[in-house]
């Protein structure tokens, strides 16, 4: 079966994907190669486009050329400078949210509560987000209710999603790494902090605010393929 991501099965022909792997850019194949050689089904995309085939040894021939020399370097050249400029706004990025850490807290009306208090608070908060959510819906939503037959483990992540959100400059500390280059790990510093501030207050909690944390960073993983837990802080 013919795959634009494994090689080709008959081996005087490489495919795109082979060529990117080769230092090629799209750019370098609209000048130096042009149109493919062929053009064949995708048999594992049938609605995608046809993939597009270059023979061998035009490909080689193209890499021998003294133009194709000069123009692979300057394009790595090009590709090792943007990749230095990322890795410094990267750095630039995670410096400002170590620095943001030490401010974000738990604000005081938001410390030293019960747990019914919490649970008073949070279910508060949840209702009128609901009610909120059903009426911007136009009746495709109705308000989920709280029974007093829910689980604790229910109330446990509405009260730390309010502490999150109403204790803490959560939000607006995540939005200020929007579009930033490090975007992910910046969140992920910053996420960390607030459900390591609830846990501290409450302990009661520290086993949600994990699970919400581990949560998210498998959500990131999944989403982007970036493990944030691995990425130097």
């Amino acid at each position: 079966m013919l795959n634009e991501s494994m090689p080709s099965p008959h081996a005087d022909f490489w495919n795109k994907t082979q060529l990117l792997d080769r230092g090629w850019t799209d750019a370098g194949i609209a000048t130096f190669l042009g149109d493919p050689d062929e053009l064949r089904k995708n048999k594992r995309r049938r609605n995608g486009p046809k993939i597009r085939l270059y023979r061998v040894e035009r490909v080689q021939a193209a890499e021998e050329s003294p133009d194709w020399i000069s123009w692979r370097a300057k394009s790595e050249a090009r590709r090792n400078a943007q990749r230095t400029r990322a890795e410094k706004s990267r750095k630039e990025t995670l410096t400002m949210a170590s620095a943001a850490l030490t401010s974000l807290s738990l604000s005081v009306e938001h410390t030293g509560l019960t747990y019914e208090e919490l649970k008073d608070r949070a279910t508060t908060s949840f209702l009128a987000i609901e009610k909120r959510r059903e009426d911007r819906s136009g009746g495709r939503y109705t308000a989920e209710q709280v029974a007093s037959r829910r689980s604790e483990r229910f109330f446990h992540r509405i009260i730390v999603n309010w502490l999150r959100h109403e204790g803490t400059r959560y939000d607006s500390s995540l939005d200020e790494y929007f579009n930033m280059v490090g975007v992910n790990v910046a969140k992920d510093m910053v996420r960390e902090r607030a459900y390591q501030l609830i846990a501290q207050e409450y302990p009661v909690l520290a086993e949600e605010c994990q699970r919400q944390l581990t949560q998210r960073r498998a959500t990131t993983l999944r989403r982007t393929g970036q493990d944030v837990t691995v990425q130097a802080r």
